[in-house]
């Protein structure tokens, strides 16, 4: 058996990518342009058995807001492997070579979207916190206004639907999707999703929408994903979904970040005891389902702003691209760092005796970085430790809020 590694190849590779895609249940048998859209802007690597594409990767352009910057990303959108080259080990090594590229292209973080917690994370990926969706019937929804006219958005609106989201409220923790081909993409199925929104009547532009999609048009289950600048754009969406109610029998809303989605349900455990089991059931669940990792870690500490804090400490840090360090010639970001928290943070490499030493990984100190759980907890369920005085440091210090993605990839 041979494998080879090397980049993706559009006009080489492409049927190949559109099989393994389709093998593993990402595509329709007529949808290869819609793969196309995805990949347009996107950079990829494969994995070739025996002269075979069995294995893709593929990498896009993003960004993440951190605190009040938005730092450079690697999102990887698609990490997929052929039936015929299972349990090869060919997705984490060719990932982990996307990563490397993706490291010389300047990208300081990386995040992805995962099929099952732990794979990831022998390439230094870390959970970020938990979002929760609601399935609830659109006609409880406790909205005290009326929506106007709204106009209808097909997927010929896929250019304004994306500056949208790009230009949507953000906070903590959100990720954005440069290229508008991702856009195109997700909503190129006419057939299951359509939106509704308004334009500014100054300027003319998309300015806050909803799109849903849906297996069953008449009555659902939808899926409503909400695109808002700002508060009043965001109850003249929720006022929007529940217009549909007097059809449509259940729809999931994700829960917008820095909110509680309860606040707007009407009796919300009653309907989760009534509907229990049914088709249309009311429920509330909570999952993780992107991780990061840390790619550059001088400019992530130095994202970090702190005000009124004077923290100082050793990082001792260990990173799983280590086993990868022959193959990819990266041996990922293991070492030792002084890192000092306040207004401006700052990480150099060495080691000062006089300062308590943390003990992480890569995967575990992203999610401290991150916000997405404090230091005493995350030495009780990841792979950091430190002396007692200076975990609780850092509980101190570091209250940053929680982290929300607001985009799947």
């Amino acid at each position: 058996m041979t494998i080879e590694f090397r980049e993706y190849d559009p006009d080489r590779d492409f049927a190949c990518a559109a099989r393994i895609w389709r093998e593993v249940g990402w595509l329709g048998k007529d949808e290869g342009e819609r793969l196309r859209w995805y990949a347009e802007e996107s950079r990829g690597v494969v994995a070739v058995v025996d002269g075979e594409v069995e294995c893709f990767v593929l990498m896009t352009d993003g960004r993440l807001r951190y605190q009040e910057s938005h730092l450079p990303m690697a999102a990887c959108t698609g990490v997929t492997t052929g039936r015929a080259a299972r349990r090869l080990g060919l997705a984490r090594r060719a990932l982990a070579r996307s990563l490397v590229g993706e490291v010389r292209r300047g990208a300081l973080v990386a995040g992805l979207g995962v099929f099952e917690v732990g794979f990831y994370d022998a390439l230094g990926y870390g959970s970020g916190s938990c979002q929760r969706w609601a399935q609830v019937d659109p006609a409880h929804l406790r909205i005290g206004v009326r929506p106007r006219p709204a106009a209808r958005l097909t997927p010929d609106d896929w250019e304004e639907m994306h500056a949208a989201r790009i230009g949507r409220r953000r906070c903590h923790g959100v990720c954005d999707l440069l290229p508008a081909c991702i856009t195109r993409s997700e909503v190129a199925d006419g057939d299951r999703g359509f939106g509704l929104g308004y334009r500014d009547a100054a300027r003319g532009r998309l300015s806050h929408f909803v799109y849903f999609t849906t297996g069953s048009a008449e009555q659902g289950p939808y899926r409503a994903e909400l695109i808002y600048r700002t508060v009043d754009e965001l109850r003249e969406l929720l006022a929007l979904v529940k217009s549909l109610g007097d059809q449509v029998l259940s729809v999931t809303l994700r829960e917008p970040p820095g909110m509680i989605l309860q606040d707007w349900l009407d009796r919300p455990f009653r309907h989760m005891n009534v509907t229990e089991g049914g088709k249309h059931e009311w429920r509330i669940r909570s999952a993780a389902y992107h991780q990061f990792r840390i790619l550059d870690l001088q400019r992530c500490v130095g994202a970090l702003r702190l005000p009124g804090a004077n923290l100082s400490f050793n990082l001792r840090l260990t990173d799983p691209m280590e086993a990868y360090a022959e193959e990819t010639s990266w041996s990922g970001l293991g070492g030792d760092y002084i890192i000092s928290f306040g207004e401006v943070s700052t990480c150099s490499p060495g080691a000062n005796t006089d300062l308590p030493t943390l003990h992480a990984s890569v995967n575990a100190f992203t999610r401290l970085w991150l916000g997405v759980g404090p230091a005493s907890g995350l030495q009780v369920a990841d792979d950091l430790n430190a002396p007692a005085e200076l975990l609780q440091s850092l509980d101190d210090v570091l209250r940053l809020p929680v982290p929300q993605p607001d985009w799947d990839f």
